[in-house]
């Protein structure tokens, strides 16, 4: 089948959203990543470019209203805080990140536009399996080199067992749009399942192998109860618990029942590695910072400062850090109106579950990790897209559940 140039350059361009925008690589392995990540910006903003009308589109100006009253934000705050940090610039940071979120945001709704966002999904799909089969043959065949370059091609053991939730939500919602048989994609699907947790497993991250069961739920209750679970108050409230969960740590921790599943199951302290101590201090921490958090990108320094350990541990909680409480609202809203725009849709298909199951996931893992960043994002502006184009399988009947 023969493809225009014009659809050849746009593959191209959706496959270097996906490298700069989920797939991190880590420094170590790749020393120019970051100054590749530079470049990926400007030639991604300048294919963008005379797409500019796409975002005063009347379908679209709410989420980008909403998109740039949070940049402004992030901006406003780093900005602000910007002597307050010697680790790292968190003016330029935001810059960094607000630069790469509107692009992504950008280049979904042309694509919703276009009618193209199979083609991004299938990009992304290719660029993720490529990385992840990388990660994973040094994983199995060179464990050594763990020790050797700190770190493994795609970061920590949560980004690697991350990225492999990833693979299995794109290749589900590739895997519909493609219309592939139920035996292929059930056997491809059960291999990329058994490798989750074979690298979970070598990468010793209970997290990720907390967050493939995690995923395998959601997908199954998503086939008796969508209709809840595609609402966006029910996945806001998802995230309010996530948050909560700073509160009633200690209180929860106090069931024996609970202590039993912490120490024997998941084999942690009762302190579950030193959270307890973060959520109780970080009230002291956020004192005179509720309203402006401390600037993008600080979470790490802060923490350390204050705290002895590297971040919050906690999804909204990290963004109140960062951002203050006014940023995480706009934050918050953002993903509202994601979900929002599936409940707009003529029909709910197929192809939002598995983007609706990671974001679930992550949303719960956010409960004791910083699961809420640029790859959760990237889901939400996903999940706004094939909304905004009102994706479905030509024929399908309404999702069931």
């Amino acid at each position: 089948m023969k493809i225009s140039l014009k659809r050849l350059i746009y593959n191209i361009i959706a496959f270097l959203i996906c490298i700069m925008a989920i797939l991190g690589v880590s420094e170590d392995y790749f020393p120019v990543y970051r100054t590749v990540k530079y470049v990926l910006i400007v030639v991604n903003g300048l294919y963008l470019l005379p797409k500019l009308p796409v975002l005063i589109k009347r379908k679209h100006l709410g989420m980008n209203l909403l998109l740039l009253m949070f940049f402004l934000v992030v901006l406003f705050v780093s900005y602000a805080n910007i002597s307050g940090l010697k680790m790292r610039n968190p003016f330029l940071a935001a810059i960094v990140f607000c630069a790469i979120q509107a692009e992504v945001f950008w280049f979904i709704e042309y694509s919703a536009e276009q009618r193209l966002i199979p083609d991004l999904i299938n990009m992304s799909y290719i660029g993720t399996l490529l990385l992840v089969a990388i990660n994973d043959t040094i994983v199995m065949l060179e464990p050594t080199f763990y020790n050797e370059y700190n770190g493994y091609v795609l970061g920590t053991k949560f980004s690697v067992s991350y990225m492999h939730l990833v693979l299995i939500s794109l290749f589900l919602v590739n895997s519909e749009l493609k219309r592939r048989g139920k035996i292929k994609t059930s056997f491809i699907l059960g291999i990329y399942i058994i490798l989750s947790f074979c690298i979970t497993t070598t990468v010793n991250c209970n997290t990720g192998t907390i967050g493939v069961v995690l995923f395998l739920v959601f997908y199954c209750l998503f086939k008796f109860a969508s209709k809840a679970l595609r609402k966006p108050g029910v996945f806001i409230a998802a995230l309010m618990v996530s948050l909560a969960f700073v509160i009633i740590c200690e209180l929860l921790l106090l069931n024996p029942w609970i202590q039993k599943i912490v120490t024997e199951v998941l084999d942690r302290t009762l302190t579950l590695t030193g959270r307890v101590h973060i959520y109780s201090s970080i009230g002291n921490v956020l004192q005179g910072h509720y309203w402006g958090g401390y600037g993008y990108g600080s979470s790490y320094e802060i923490c350390l400062r204050y705290l002895g350990y590297a971040d919050a541990q906690n999804g909204l909680l990290d963004w109140i850090l960062q951002i203050g409480v006014p940023g995480t609202i706009f934050f918050v809203a953002i993903c509202y109106r994601s979900f929002y725009a599936t409940s707009k849709v003529k029909t709910f298909s197929k192809i939002f579950v598995p983007i609706m199951c990671f974001l679930y996931v992550l949303a719960i893992l956010g409960m004791v990790e910083i699961t809420l960043r640029g790859l959760f994002l990237f889901f939400i502006a996903l999940l706004y897209g094939c909304a905004s184009a009102n994706l479905n399988l030509r024929g399908e009947e309404e999702y069931e559940g």
